[in-house]
């Protein structure tokens, strides 16, 4: 506790801790379902492997200006892939406060927390208008949802519903958005926010879905993965053919560098086998496999070591 009040002194003193564009993990799809169903996507924009063990989580309870208890994170996201973290109620026989998440949310998770309900303090108890922070342990904020300090439902002029519980955070219009509500950051979003927003607009930085929408988890459409190889190669220099396909389809890439090794991924970071992977001169060829329709990405390792992915889509 006593690091985290020293972070937010920090914060308060106005030191930039900001981290460059597309070089730390942030919030990707908040889940703000009915009963448990409380879930976070988080996305990795850079192209190496991030541990989660370095990072933490923790909660701005109902207008709080200090975070409850901090649940350190664990795992990995694979180079622009995402992992998401899900509250931690998963008994079938389940009432009340301790109702499981829908199975199809449920599927979707990588790593349960929070099992305990402990006066609310842990992060993944929230409901629309609580402040969610993410840091590196005991360090700098990589990305902030919410203002701290503020509760919507009473400290925003003219917004307050007296026939309303707990309402969220408004957009411009004052129309919630973050109550009973899935949140997608915008593709245009380069990193988290890291330092505490003077007004907490949800819309622009994230489009808003109907509540206890899952169908997007897994996968997140970012701007940083085209930066990344754009700053070092022309999108012609590496090119796949086709670009969609069918499961077991026969894959070219013509490539002007060198290639040293390839890698398969859904966009979730799960790995996935591919066959008849021959390097040669001019590229590379393998057969898709049988897999799912859906996205997928080509992480391509160059000899000269630099590392670049390519979307390719399985109809």
């Amino acid at each position: 506790m006593k690091r985290a009040l020293l972070i937010l002194a920090i914060l308060a003193g106005g030191l930039s801790l900001q981290a460059q564009d597309c070089s730390q993990i942030f919030i990707s799809e908040y889940i703000e379902g009915w009963s448990n169903n409380k879930a976070l996507e988080l996305y990795n924009p850079t192209d190496a492997a991030i541990d989660l063990s370095n990072y933490e989580v923790a909660r701005y309870q109902n207008g709080e200006d200090q975070p409850g208890n901090w649940t350190q994170l664990s795992g990995t996201i694979d180079p622009y892939g995402t992992f998401v973290v899900g509250l931690d109620k998963r008994d079938p026989d389940g009432v009340d406060f301790e109702q499981p998440l829908w199975d199809d949310l449920m599927e979707q998770v990588d790593l349960f927390i929070n099992p305990q309900y402990n006066n609310g303090l842990e992060a993944m108890y929230f409901n629309g208008n609580d402040v969610l922070l993410i840091r590196i342990v005991g360090g700098a904020p990589v990305d902030i949802f919410g203002k701290p300090g503020q509760d919507p439902a009473t400290d925003i002029p003219g917004y307050s519903d007296p026939d309303i519980s707990g309402q969220g955070w408004p957009d411009e219009n004052l129309v919630d958005w973050t109550k009973d509500h899935t949140l997608i950051r915008k593709p245009t979003v380069l990193k988290g926010v890291t330092a505490p927003p003077a007004v907490f607009n949800p819309s622009v930085e994230y489009d808003s879905l109907s509540v206890n929408t899952f169908t997007n988890l897994g996968m997140h459409e970012c701007d940083c993965a085209s930066v990344s190889v754009e700053n070092a190669i022309a999108w012609e220099d590496i090119q796949i053919y086709p670009s969609f396909m069918n499961a077991n389809s026969s894959v070219q890439i013509n490539s002007m560098y060198a290639i040293e090794s390839l890698r398969f991924m859904e966009l979730s970071g799960k790995e996935v086998v591919a066959n008849e992977v021959n390097l040669s001169a001019e590229g590379a060829s393998f057969v898709a496999g049988n897999w799912d329709a859906g996205f997928y990405l080509v992480d391509i390792l160059l000899k000269d070591g630099q590392r670049i992915s390519r979307k390719i889509v399985v109809q």
